[in-house]
């Protein structure tokens, strides 16, 4: 019987050398055991999904950047370009960009979908229209859509719908729903919004120093009298100014930023 015990004793006198002389972990500690606790990993930050809505006429791929947060409660879609003789957009979506990949934290619960250029064939020849000559931002399916223009800029073309990126727009937002919609335009030098759209215009207005208005002329076929108007989705149109000078630049974004981290749900709640 002694010695069983002796062979017991010494086999687990044996494990217990090793398991010191190796750092053997078969038993983790708990902060009862005086130990400190764990450290928790840190969130993801998110994610970066790049899609092709489709190409055009011209060749040129339209793309839309999808910024995943780690806990999406809203969607939000932001787009620029849709005419490309107003270079002032196309220059803060470059800068946007950039402060999207460097400011994850912005979007942790959201998801940004970010369209820098929405008529490419236009920007590369830098005119309102695209490769068909129609304005792409009457040529929507809005109840106000008509074959009427004031001229060739605003051609409105065949039929509403008639053209590639007009139904890449629709099938993006019909595919991803947003919560709200900023579109960037130059140069009226003003925040203006269709739908219910307001306080966050007058929102990005206080960030931005732009006066939040409306634009006061009929648009027919436009893309805020379609997704604004006729589908009730909150709609911002940011129109820069002519030019976007450096320190215009970091106002604008800060404009952005409140359409990135706009919150309906407190904005509702703050209300008298």
């Amino acid at each position: 019987m002694m010695h069983g015990m002796r062979a017991g004793f010494s086999g687990w006198f044996i494990f217990a050398l090793c398991a010191s002389l190796l750092g053997c972990r078969s038993t983790p500690k708990t902060p009862s055991d005086g130990a400190e606790p764990p450290i928790a990993e840190a969130p993801p930050k998110g994610r970066k999904l790049t899609e092709v809505l489709t190409m055009t006429p011209g060749g040129r791929p339209i793309e839309v950047h999808r910024f995943i947060g780690a806990n999406p409660r809203y969607r939000a879609l932001i787009f620029f370009s849709i005419h490309g003789d107003e270079r002032p957009a196309a220059e803060l979506a470059d800068a946007f960009g950039i402060w999207l990949e460097e400011h994850p934290e912005s979007w942790a619960e959201r998801e940004i979908c970010f369209i820098p250029v929405m008529n490419p064939d236009g920007l590369a020849s830098r005119t309102r229209v695209n490769g068909a000559g129609v304005d792409v931002n009457r040529n929507f399916p809005a109840e106000n859509w008509q074959t009427q223009a004031r001229g060739a800029r605003y051609n409105p073309g065949p039929f509403a719908s008639s053209e590639i990126e007009t139904n890449a727009l629709v099938r993006c937002i019909e595919r991803l729903p947003p919560d709200w919609i900023v579109s960037i335009h130059a140069p009226l030098a003003c925040v203006d919004w269709d739908g219910p759209g307001e306080a966050l215009a007058r929102a990005m207005s206080r960030a931005n120093g732009l006066p939040a208005r409306k634009v006061g002329y009929p648009t027919p076929g436009s893309f805020g009298s379609w997704a604004g108007v006729d589908r009730g989705i909150a709609t911002v149109t940011l129109e820069l100014d002519d030019r976007l000078e450096p320190e215009d630049l970091q106002r604008q974004l800060a404009g952005l930023e409140v359409a990135v981290t706009w919150d309906p749900q407190r904005e509702a709640g703050a209300r008298p």
